[in-house]
């Protein structure tokens, strides 16, 4: 597949792959450079105006988010929504269940967060997560990232800062990825000059707009 130009060029640690099977078998290891494995795809939906109406019908406030499981986006199919409103949230229950029929007992808590606003959370700094991770941002704005090279560790709970003139990236709305994370004892990264996990950052939704994010915990393959 076709390498997207909006991944920043020779960086190697960000590996596309052609479908959702190869998300499952990928493997970070302490001898491959990859820590993202990529999936493009384009979704036909109004995954905005989907956003909107479940921030609506759950009253949520700008600066809070809540999450919706499996059963709870399945329930919400008979929800009277616009054609195209139905379309997008047909597509996130079905990556849901294929998800959980592709890693076969490796993926968990997977939900879809429903986001107005991070006000209680620090998400929104350059960080990395404490385990491997499958994402998909429907709706702009998409997860913020960063190339390891362009942070410096601030010395405490896997929190980064971007060097001056760096610039960070972001996926296309409806790509999925596949993150590497994992906390130590001491909450150190392997080498603080260059750390190995995915450096991101939760990105802000506009005021009244809605932030539409798949979360899964997975256990993908690990090299030795």
């Amino acid at each position: 597949m076709e390498r997207p130009d909006y991944i920043p060029e020779n960086y190697n640690r960000i590996k596309v792959v052609e479908s959702l099977t190869a998300l499952a078998n990928a493997c970070f290891g302490k001898k491959t450079p990859e820590n993202c494995f990529l999936l493009p795809r384009q979704m036909k939906g109004d995954f905005d105006g989907l956003g909107q109406a479940l921030a609506k019908r759950s009253r949520i406030k700008d600066g809070d988010f809540y999450s919706l499981g499996l059963r709870q986006i399945k329930n919400a199919l008979t929800l009277p929504l616009q054609e195209d409103q139905k379309l997008a949230l047909k597509q996130i229950f079905d990556d849901m269940v294929s998800i959980e029929e592709t890693f076969q007992g490796r993926a968990h808590s997977i939900h879809l967060r429903v986001v107005r606003g991070y006000a209680h959370s620090s998400a929104t700094r350059f960080h990395t997560d404490g385990g491997n991770r499958l994402l998909c941002g429907y709706s702009l704005p998409v997860t913020e990232c960063a190339k390891n090279e362009d942070v410096i560790y601030t010395g405490y709970d896997n929190k980064y800062l971007l060097k001056a003139n760096a610039q960070p990236f972001s996926f296309a709305p409806g790509d999925m990825w596949l993150q590497e994370g994992g906390r130590f004892p001491d909450k150190k990264p392997r080498n603080e000059e260059d750390p190995q996990h995915f450096i991101h950052r939760a990105t802000e939704p506009a005021p009244g707009n809605v932030r539409l994010l798949l979360i899964c915990e997975t256990k993908a393959p690990s090299l030795s």
